[in-house]
């Protein structure tokens, strides 16, 4: 049996593959949330934003940072996150600095530099990534200064999850939510009982006692036949 080849099997998905457009990325916060006598820890916040109609789920995010042209860290971190269609997404990337190169303060030069791979939605992307013919990957990089004595800043909260009602969606069973509410019955429909109760026939009705029946007069003794 002839196997067609491998590069020729794949080819057709591929170009099917290619029709997701790669997101892009960029540096939109950078802050200190941890100093220790070894390191200190910076966080950049990068914000991709995804032109496609669908979800584009993140994998892993290989980077590295650079500080007056040294490179400090390098590492992979996977952001845990999706990047929603037509939308954007942000995520953080820590880089540990070493004490010794963060002690002096004011502004640092510095570039962070590295690539993130993604996997396109559907069974064509995952068949795809199983036989590792398409792994996609967007590059990002972004210089600035930065200044490595600035006062630790808490790592903010994340917003609370935001609950979105779909449509045709209906509150019963939901704690504190009012009780759906039925359509008019039809003309000439039987209506089933209130609640889940079953009808109760009809107690049948209590008559009083009879009264007894009164007994009858004995009557009185026919008179004796007159004797001859």
């Amino acid at each position: 049996m002839n196997r067609l080849p491998r590069d020729l099997a794949v080819a057709p998905l591929a170009a099917l593959a290619a029709c997701t457009q790669s997101p892009s990325l960029r540096v939109v916060d950078v802050r200190t949330v941890e100093r220790t006598e070894q390191a200190t820890v910076v966080e950049f916040t990068l914000e991709g934003d995804n032109p496609n109609e669908i979800e584009l789920p993140l994998r892993t995010a290989r980077y590295s940072l650079q500080i007056d042209g040294a490179r400090v860290f390098e590492g992979e971190r996977s952001p845990e996150a999706t990047l929603r269609r037509q939308g954007t997404q942000r995520f953080v990337l820590p880089a540990p600095i070493p004490a010794s190169l963060a002690s002096g303060a004011g502004q640092r030069p510095y570039r962070l530099a590295g690539t993130l791979g993604y996997i396109a939605p559907g069974q064509l992307a995952e068949v795809m990534f199983d036989l590792g013919v398409s792994n996609p990957t967007v590059d990002f990089s972004q210089s600035g200064t930065l200044d490595l004595g600035a006062p630790v800043t808490p790592r903010p909260a994340p917003p609370p999850p935001v609950f979105t009602r779909p449509p045709n969606f209906e509150l019963g069973g939901l704690p504190g939510a009012p009780a759906p509410q039925s359509a008019p019955p039809r003309a000439g429909s039987r209506q089933p009982p209130a609640g889940n109760q079953r009808p109760q026939p009809p107690e049948p009705e209590r008559k009083p006692p009879a009264e007894p029946a009164p007994s009858p007069t004995p009557e009185p003794p026919a008179p004796p036949a007159p004797t001859p």
